[in-house]
């Protein structure tokens, strides 16, 4: 907008001065033609449409413009109509302009102009030197009349009209001008303004007067509180040589400002002569009410200023201005002072300045911005004498801000000041102790103390700080910078060393475990106007660490790092880039400028290890770029372990195009994946012309894995078309899925068109008899088929699987892609079977839905009909050998035995979890055929279970109920009384089974419950008996007290059995006996017996039997072989017997 009046003048000017035979041949031609064109296509430039309409008398003393409108990308953003220019021609032949009158019937200013958009285009490695840019002729105007100037919210906050009128009226040194501004969409604000100088009386009046009504502009602006009545007066009169102004501003009721200004001619009858003129200024009033409410303990109701001083001429033409008194006094600041300036150099100076909180307050808020700064004590004094010398202290105390609080600051300067020529020394000094960022991890790495000293020396082009220090906690900086050539470029160069002894400081800021000390060395000069530069930077590090275990082994011990690079007007030139680490070197050099050049790196990884175990193993990249002209060559090859490696190669040039070509190979892909044993290799192209990108990738693999990406890339409407297709091993999700393991294949077929985005997908990805293997749940599902379509961000699932042990599973329906994945899948289950081939085994179906959302609780709901289901309760053990495993910690133990228990599944991991865990509604329906057997029970159960609440919180309830069952022990079967299966908080079943017998000596009772897993048995009495009696009381009922003490005895043994307790009663008399097997029982007679066993020898075993009625046997068996055994027996009546015995395992 600045360059618009000076385009328009030039314009103007250029038409003017045209010569008269130009006048004559361009006036006969239209007259909205040629000028048009040419105001248009001056005034127009980048974001900027300027049009004219109804150009007339372009070469007459009356000029007249119908319409001009001025519009960027957004529209037109300024409209003046009717505007018309009265003035004199023949003056500005004589060097003078004298306009009559310019006016316009209306001004409409929308909004203010859109900047200009920033040159997108890469900046050149050349240096470019500043350049003032020439501007067009200045144009002074006379009388100016506007009907109406629009003004649109979006420039000034609120829509406003206004009407200007003025006049002005310069000649023989005499000022005659009126100016007045008035609004006109509402009445009371307005702006006059009456301004008289007289040539012959040297007298001069002036009178301004402005007043702005309620939720006015400026009051809206400032903003003040409730936008008050505004109103400003400024009267003066007098001769020039003594001219007097009164000041009187007033916001309503609010605030008030008022005094005199004065500006006098000076005393001629000074022992030192002097010519020049005496000001002065006393000023004061109340602005609390004007500004923020946190500020006003600052200023207060009594703000004064006084100021008194001359502007001189000396005889010898030596001319300056003293301040002879200077005074600012509000509620907290007391500042006051003296200063002399002569030929624009500091003469003298003592000024002095506190900051007070009113008594009572701690601290007081300083008027800066935000409001959030604020001070016990702040004093200053700056001081130069006449002569050379000059001081500055500053103290401070107890600062506090948004960013950071200080306990107390000192800054100390000493210097010399000379003015001809103009030369400045500054020994400074600065200290901050008990400093606190409001940011915990800089502030520690800080520490509490700063400490700053250096020397200043500057003359009227150059700077420089020398001696410079530093020093914090831990970081140390000294060395010397200087800024020169202020008028050609501002050149920046420094040497800097920095010390930083311990880098633990800094982890917090940085975010992971910084470890070990760092120096370095810099030199350079740097030109911010054209961005040259020169650097020279060495730099070492010791006992580097990050805590990232992949990047500790490649920086630990020492590094060193060196640069040697510049920039010039010939171009950018890396001499030397050198990165010398335990676990990685590189190195770079070459030029490059807007005609030619090159650039090469080369590094090398010492083993790939680290960052991939899987490949152990060095690393090399190598890699170049070349310019011609305007074409772009460049290449990068990596080269790993095992024959892997990568080439992308291609060229560019300035105007966009390009070709890239890549080639990258992946030897023994069973490193990654043990199931795809071979190598893959991914080839490719990419083009770009005129912003579009044509892509062209081919990936191959071992077991038929292959993919294909062909399609485009619109840069310019950030849209794809883009379709992918081929076939992948599903076996690569087992790196992420174990223990789990998928075996198997997809094919897919999906597109991108569009904005990228999953709403921009869609295609189909296919399966056909994949197979998965879950461990921890003891099922191995087999045939998974089908495929999901992808449209509109939403996946639409077909897909059925056979469980191992039969049956099937279908999944249908849709799954939202984009959060909070909006479900509605239904789940079919026919005949499945479920075993763990040990304690269960049932057939399922039934019918259920999940829905929702599933990051914020989906529901699954439905029913599921059991069919046949077996328990065995023998498999599952007694209580002791059968319950869980206890959680086992782990002492001691080394990286590869914890990677086989992390390969197996069991070590703890940590696993995402939706916000809000799925909701349940389940109806589990078993009327019948549910059997429970082992341990001698035998049952048949049926019912219902319904399952509310989560799957976090599961909620059952119901349960299955006995129909019919008995239980067998020692040859006596019993009726069951009660049985169920119910489910825990777990969902873990849960037995209790119980059979009674009630007699004339009490009741016995038998229990079977607990988890089904490890399910406890109990005998009890009513009254209460030893575990053997309650048993002996539930076989036998009254008969018990004609039991013989061995069959009580054989009873005890059973029940220890049956409950898992104990070693037996055979087991004790072998013990004591030394013979490998005794055996205490009855014959098929009832005859007591006893049995005893053992080996005679390695391969002959012995077994000798005799019961109460005197009968005996002995038999002896002899292992010829692992296969082959002899036997043969004798018993007490003289039988003999003998056998052959074959067997083999298979």
């Amino acid at each position: 907008m600045t360059l618009r009046p000076f385009l328009i003048a030039a314009a103007a000017t250029s038409i003017t001065l045209s010569p008269v035979q130009a006048q004559e041949k361009i006036s006969t031609e239209d007259s909205g033609g040629f000028i048009v064109r040419f105001l248009e296509d001056s005034l127009s430039g980048e974001n900027r449409s300027v049009n004219v309409v109804g150009l007339t008398g372009t070469f007459s003393s009356r000029a007249q413009i119908e319409r001009l409108t001025i519009a960027d990308s957004d529209g037109i953003w300024l409209e003046l109509e009717g505007a018309e220019l009265d003035w004199n021609r023949a003056a500005l032949l004589r060097g003078n302009l004298s306009v009559n009158a310019l006016s316009a019937k209306r001004i409409a200013v929308l909004r203010a102009p859109l900047p200009a958009p920033t040159d997108p285009a890469l900046p050149t490695p050349e240096a470019t030197p500043l350049r003032v840019p020439e501007l067009p002729i200045a144009i002074k105007l006379g009388s100016l009349q506007v009907d109406r100037i629009e003004l649109g919210a979006p420039l000034l906050g609120q829509d406003s009209v206004w009407s200007l009128n003025g006049d002005l009226d310069l000649a023989d040194g005499a000022l005659d001008s009126t100016l007045d501004l008035l609004r006109l969409d509402r009445k009371g604000d307005k702006l006059q303004m009456a301004l008289q100088v007289g040539a012959e009386t040297d007298g001069a009046d002036l009178d301004l007067v402005a007043s702005e009504a309620p939720g006015g502009l400026i009051g809206s602006l400032l903003p003040l509180p409730q936008a008050p009545r505004l109103d400003l007066t400024l009267n003066g009169t007098g001769p020039l040589s003594d001219f007097r102004a009164d000041l009187d501003f007033a916001a309503a009721d609010l605030a008030q400002v008022t005094g005199q200004v004065r500006i006098a001619a000076g005393d001629a009858n000074a022992e030192d002569p002097q010519q020049g003129l005496d000001f002065s200024a006393d000023l004061n009033g109340d602005i609390d009410a004007l500004i923020p409410e946190v500020y006003r303990p600052f200023f207060g109701p009594d703000l004064r200023l006084r100021v008194k001083g001359e502007q001189f001429q000396t005889e010898a033409g030596a001319q300056g201005v003293a301040l002879h008194s200077l005074a600012i006094s509000s509620r907290a600041l007391r500042l006051s002072g003296a200063a002399m300036v002569q030929d624009g150099a500091l003469e003298t100076a003592n000024l002095r300045a506190t900051v007070l909180p009113e008594s009572g307050q701690s601290r007081v808020i300083l008027p800066v911005a935000g409001g959030g700064t604020a001070v016990s004590e702040l004093s200053l004094i700056a001081q130069k004498p006449v002569g050379n010398t000059w001081q500055l202290r500053a103290d401070l105390i107890d600062l506090e801000t948004d960013g950071a609080d200080l306990d107390q600051a000192t800054v100390t300067i000493d210097g010399l000041l000379e003015n001809a020529p103009f030369q400045l020394e500054a020994h400074t000094e600065a200290t901050l102790t008990g400093l606190r960022l409001s940011d915990p991890a800089l502030s520690a790495a800080l520490g509490p103390e700063l400490s700053f000293v250096t020397d200043l020396l500057a003359d009227g082009e150059n700077l420089n700080a020398q001696n410079l220090q530093l020093t914090s906690q831990g970081l140390a900086v000294a060395g010397n910078v200087a800024v020169a050539d202020w008028a050609d470029g501002l050149e920046i160069s420094s040497t800097l060393t920095t010390e930083v002894d311990a880098l633990s400081r800094f982890a917090p800021i940085v975010g992971f475990d910084l470890s070990g000390a760092a120096f370095a060395d810099v030199q350079g000069r740097y030109t911010p106007l054209s961005g040259a530069f020169h650097a020279n930077l060495k730099a070492r590090t010791q006992d580097l660490a990050s805590g990232i275990p992949q990047l500790d082994p490649m920086i630990a011990g020492d590094s060193h790092l060196t640069l040697i690079a510049r920039r010039d007007d010939g171009g950018l030139f890396i001499d030397d880039f050198a990165l010398d680490a335990p676990g990685l070197t590189a190195k770079a050099a070459g030029t490059l400028s807007s005609a030619d050049g090159r650039l090469e790196l080369n590094a090398r990884l010492a083993d790939l290890a680290p960052l991939v175990p899987q490949v152990p193993g060095p690393l090399t990249i190598a890699g170049n770029v070349a310019r011609a002209a305007d074409v772009f060559d460049g290449m990068l090859t990596l080269q790993g372990p095992n024959s892997s490696d990568l080439k992308l190669s291609g060229t560019a040039t300035l105007d966009g195009s390009a070709d890239l070509q890549l080639d990258a190979t992946l030897a023994q892909l069973e490193r990654f994946v043990p199931q795809l044993a071979g190598q893959l290799r991914a080839t490719g192209s990419a083009q770009r012309e005129a912003g579009l990108w044509q892509l062209d990738l081919d990936a191959q693999g071992p077991a038929g894995v292959n993919a294909q990406v062909r399609g485009a890339w619109d840069e310019t409407k950030a849209e794809a078309d883009l379709r992918a297709t081929g076939d992948l091993r599903l076996d690569v999700a087992n790196l992420f899925i174990a223990p789990n393991l998928l075996t198997g294949s997809a094919g897919f077929d999906l597109t991108l068109r569009g904005k990228p985005g999953l709403d921009a997908v869609s295609g189909q990805i296919r399966t056909q008899g994949s197979r998965i293997v879950l461990p921890d749940a003891r099922q191995e599902i087999d045939a998974i088929s089908g495929d999901v379509r992808i449209a509109n961000a939403r996946a639409q699932l077909a897909l059925t699987a056979a469980p191992r042990d039969g049956g099937q599973v279908r999944v249908t329906g849709p799954v939202a892609l984009l959060p909070p994945f909006n479900s509605d899948l239904s789940i079919n289950l026919g005949s499945v079977v479920l075993t763990d081939n040990l304690i269960y085994k049932t057939t399922l179906g039934g019918a259920l839905r999940l829905s929702g959302a599933l990051t914020q609780g989906p529901v699954i709901a439905g029913q599921i009909d059991v069919g046949e289901t077996n328990i065995n309760i023998a498999s599952a053990g007694g209580a002791i050998d059968a319950a869980p495993i206890p959680d086992i910690r782990h002492i001691g133990e080394t990286a590869s035995a914890y990677q086989t228990r992390r390969h197996a599944g069991l070590t703890e991991q940590t696993s995402a979890q939706s916000s809000r865990p799925i909701a349940l509604d389940l109806l589990i329906n078993a009327p019948n055929r549910i059997f429970a057997r082992g341990r001698g029970l035998r049952s048949e159960l049926g019912g219902s279970l319904r399952i509310r609440g989560t799957a976090n919180a599961p909620e059952p309830a119901g349960e299955i109920n006995l129909i019919r069952g008995s239980f067998d022990i020692l040859g006596r079967r019993l009726t069951l009384d009660d049985g169920r299966i119910s489910l825990v908080g777990s969902l873990t079943p849960f037995l209790d089974f119980s059979a009674s017998s009630n007699t004339s000596e009490g009741t016995a009772t038998l229990r079977i419950a607990g988890p089904v897993n490890a399910p406890e048995i109990q005998v009890t009495a009513e009254p209460n008996r030893p575990s053997e009696e309650a048993l002996a009381l539930l076989l036998f009922g009254d008969n018990v007290q004609d039991l013989s003490p061995l069959a009580l005895a054989r009873l005890a043994a059973s029940a220890a059995r049956l409950s898992g307790r104990g070693l037996g009663t055979e087991e004790k008399l072998a013990e004591e006996t030394g013979v490998d097997d005794v055996d205490l029982g009855f014959d098929n007679l009832g005859t007591g017996q006893l049995g005893l066993g053992g080996y005679a020898a390695e391969n002959l075993y012995t077994d000798f039997n005799v019961n109460t009625r005197g009968d005996s046997e002995l038999s002896i068996n002899l292992d010829l072989s692992p296969s082959l055994s002899v036997s043969g027996t004798v018993d007490s009546t003289g039988e003999t017997g003998i056998g052959l015995l074959f067997k083999r395992d298979y």
